[in-house]
């Protein structure tokens, strides 16, 4: 996944190389929001701001701890996509319902459609696998 500034708002990109079984996607879309996500008893979200969201990103990242320019680089990155994109805690049950909950409140419901239509068919196939 890439995610880049255009025109003042962050975008989140794809792979070109989703393989045949099209878990992800070559397309772009305008990132609205960020969840950074936990297994919950159940499905909520919470609001996350100042350094709390910019840890979170160093921690599912690949930063270059090695480079004092990089990694000056990253935490500003980091900073600036936080105090842009609105950022959630979201915790959830381990299902397919959790996509319902983020539609509710998302506005591109679309990509999320579209997740949960894989999630669906993905443990479809497992149960046919197993069965």
């Amino acid at each position: 996944t890439i995610v880049r500034k255009k025109d003042g708002a962050y975008w989140i990109y794809g792979t070109p190389w989703h393989g045949e079984a099209k878990f992800g996607s070559p397309e772009s879309v305008k990132l609205d929001r960020i969840y950074f996500i936990q297994h919950g008893a159940v499905n909520s979200a919470r609001s996350i701001k100042g350094a709390v969201p910019v840890q979170n990103l160093l921690t599912c990242s690949f930063p270059p701890y090695w480079d004092t320019e990089g990694m000056e680089f990253t935490i500003d990155l980091f900073s600036d996509l936080t105090a842009t994109v609105p950022c959630y805690e979201l915790l959830f049950k381990p299902d397919a319902g959790v996509v319902d909950y983020v539609m509710a409140h998302d506005e591109d419901s679309r990509v999320l459609a579209n997740m949960r239509d894989n999630m669906i068919a993905a443990q479809g196939a497992s149960l046919m696998a197993q069965g």
